[in-house]
């Protein structure tokens, strides 16, 4: 009898260890472990990918209306999505490799953009071009749709990998690792067909673009051993760093405005910039928060708990607009906790007798 009593209370006590480490590990799902993260916003829409079915899926909510609405739920992941007017991008997995995928609001229809061979990943759309990064030919390079004419067009092939795109109007911008050493930020002209290095000498990232100004994160730049974000006048050929402490990472941009999560005591605060008075802002520096994104005066985010955040410029407001219900860890781990122990003290009073 003590010796079942002895198994019993390790088989409890492993069980609770097991428990306190685990309880504050998301579900995952394919490569994502977010429960809503990747938003994006055009005008009063702001979209993200999802994991309250089980699975990753897009999600829509209306600012104007209040309304929050699925736009994909199809098995597999569905994630990192973009929009422009009508239009919602994203990059799906259902079919077993990643493809890029549309759906039409005013229509209510999906349309699938590209399910070549190999990945298609991290796409972005302006007007009626849409752009991605692409592995079909054994590393990943650049492409683009055309919606209007129905045409696929290869922006770039280089040497070693092109990611990360973005596009505003006539213009496209991603990272490139074609210079082994280090990475560099290059523009591509769709009106002349002609490609352009924005960087050199310094590993340079996660770059967006709008209108004139494009953006984007560099490492160790005037010799500072941290990310920066520097800022690329098209018209004037001129970059201006912005410096602050700690590292400045993923910014985007609408407008005058830039917008960044800043590391500063290890923190990851939202952060806004003014490129016409040279101001900076802390818009939230509570808690951890990442990849903030920007359409006129509205900046959305989300939190360390994956919860989507926005932030209106013009009414200095912050209001939720997802948040999953959940029980804290600490509740959960405690009320497990309880119960472990209490089943000890029961066995061992069955032991005795």
């Amino acid at each position: 009898m003590k010796l079942k009593v002895c198994f019993a209370i390790s088989i409890l006590v492993l069980a609770m260890i097991a428990g306190i480490a685990a309880a504050d590990v998301p579900p995952l799902k394919y490569k994502d472990p977010d429960y809503q993260g990747q938003p994006a916003i055009y005008e009063n829409r702001v979209v993200w990918h999802d994991y309250r079915n089980g699975s990753m899926d897009i999600y829509m909510y209306d600012l104007a209306t209040g309304i929050e609405k699925p736009i994909c739920t199809a098995a597999g992941y569905q994630g990192n999505p973009e929009i422009d007017t009508n239009y919602i991008v994203w990059e799906d997995h259902r079919t077993g490799n990643y493809d890029i995928y549309m759906y039409d609001i005013s229509t209510q229809s999906e349309t699938p953009i590209c399910t070549d061979p190999g990945d298609q990943e991290n796409p972005a759309i302006h007007g009626n071009h849409i752009v991605w990064q692409d592995s079909r030919n054994g590393q990943w390079d650049i492409y683009m749709f055309d919606l209007d004419t129905g045409t696929e067009t290869q922006i770039c092939i280089a040497a070693g990998d092109q990611e990360e795109t973005a596009i505003s109007g006539n213009y496209i911008v991603w990272t490139d690792r074609r210079n082994r050493s280090h990475s560099d930020i290059y523009m591509y002209d769709i009106s002349t067909g002609t490609e352009k290095q924005l960087t050199d000498m310094t590993s340079s990232r996660h770059p967006a673009i709008h209108g004139n100004y494009v953006v984007w994160q560099s490492w160790g730049h005037e010799d500072e051993d941290y990310w920066n974000v520097c800022i690329y006048d098209i018209s004037a050929g001129k970059v201006e760093e912005i410096t602050l402490t700690g590292s400045q990472n993923d910014p985007a941009i609408y407008g005058n405005y830039v917008v960044w999560h800043d590391q500063t005591n290890r923190n990851n605060a939202i952060f806004m910039y003014n490129i016409s008075t040279e101001v900076t802002k802390s818009i939230d520096d509570s808690g951890y928060h990442r990849h903030p994104v920007i359409y006129g005066n509205n900046i959305v985010w989300k939190n360390e708990h994956n919860d989507v955040y926005m932030y209106d410029i013009s009414t200095d407001t912050k209001t939720t607009v997802s948040k999953e219900t959940r029980i804290s860890s600490f509740f959960m781990t405690s009320v497990f906790v309880i119960f472990c122990i209490a089943a000890i003290l029961y066995l061992r009073k069955r032991g005795q007798e």
